[in-house]
């Protein structure tokens, strides 16, 4: 069989687990089934926030071969086994936790038209869950050594997005991937109106089988030559803008680090605390229509309090 070529444009999260995942997948055991490339600007910025990621992570880490202990300590990360929602309801303190794990005692699951049918004196998710009071506790999903307490509890993490893609792209290019730094300014349609190569600035021509759009919201690959439509979702998706800063703990720390994340209501939208081994890493996801950018900033620096007046 004749070895495939892949090229991914774009590199950040997106682009290099893209790479990761198919070169783990494509290219094991000997086999080669696809030489893959990953080409991007150098003049990508790189930015240094913190992203809360799902379960499916470890299966991810898995297909790459990663032990969890060294990507921890890689890219930052804590354990992440739940969302803790604060004020959603009427903004009086008030929360419920959105756990990973949950009880299945047999094929249909009937909790919560128990819990309706009860006095609700419990938290829903703490009838089907153990997680809203470890999480409660401080506690972590996984022990220090073996698990011997009932099934595994499913969890996630929370990394810094900046370090994370590095690690990628340094596990990436040791395992084979192609990386080109270069900017694309140009695509070439075959005669069916696929791609059938990119030019770059620095008049570099790659060709391939497969071409993978990583760029975001620029769309260099499906929106700039082949026009593929803009699918306009302001209707459902009423927060349009977001705005993070980052607390080192060395100046303020709260005394322990989470294993949640904390989202929290507000005016216009909700602030996402995600904390990393270093530092917290606070979003404010917020709507324009309800909301100007210097009153949403002013928002995320007086709820964080005093200390965040400076921070970036």
């Amino acid at each position: 069989m004749a070895t495939r070529k892949v090229l991914i444009v774009g590199g950040g999260v997106a682009g290099w687990m893209t790479a990761a995942h198919l070169n783990a997948v494509l290219n094991r055991d000997g086999r080669n089934f696809a030489d893959i490339s990953l080409i991007e600007s150098s003049e990508a910025p790189s930015t240094a926030s913190g992203e809360a990621t799902t379960p499916d992570i470890i299966r991810f880490l898995a297909i790459l071969g990663v032990n969890q202990q060294d990507f921890m300590r890689r890219v930052g990360a804590t354990f992440r086994q739940s969302s803790k929602f604060v004020n959603w309801l009427s903004n009086s303190g008030e929360y419920f936790y959105h756990p990973f794990s949950t009880r299945r005692p047999s094929s249909v699951d009937r909790s919560v038209q128990r819990w309706l049918k009860s006095n609700r004196s419990v938290p829903f998710a703490e009838t089907i869950s153990a997680q809203p009071q470890l999480c409660e506790m401080n506690l972590a999903p996984v022990m220090l050594g073996r698990w011997d307490t009932g099934a595994p509890l499913g969890y996630a993490f929370h990394i810094d997005e900046a370090r994370f893609t590095n690690y990628l792209c340094e596990l990436s290019t040791a395992a084979g991937v192609v990386h080109h730094q270069d900017h694309v300014s140009d695509l070439e349609l075959a005669k069916s109106g696929d791609i059938a190569a990119v030019r770059t600035n620095s008049g570099q021509r790659f060709e391939a089988d497969l071409f993978i759009d990583c760029t975001d919201s620029q769309a260099l690959l499906s929106d700039k030559k082949l026009g593929v439509a803009w699918v306009d979702c302001t209707q459902s998706l009423v927060c349009d803008r977001a705005l993070s800063i980052n607390v080192p703990y060395e100046q303020y720390y709260p005394g322990y680090v989470h294993p949640y994340t904390t989202v929290t209501a507000l005016s216009a939208g909700w602030i996402s605390d995600i904390p990393l081994q270093d530092t917290r890493s606070l979003r404010y996801v917020y709507s324009s229509e309800f909301l100007g950018d210097d009153d949403a900033e002013q928002e995320l620096r007086a709820v964080e309090g005093s200390h965040a007046e400076s921070l970036a």
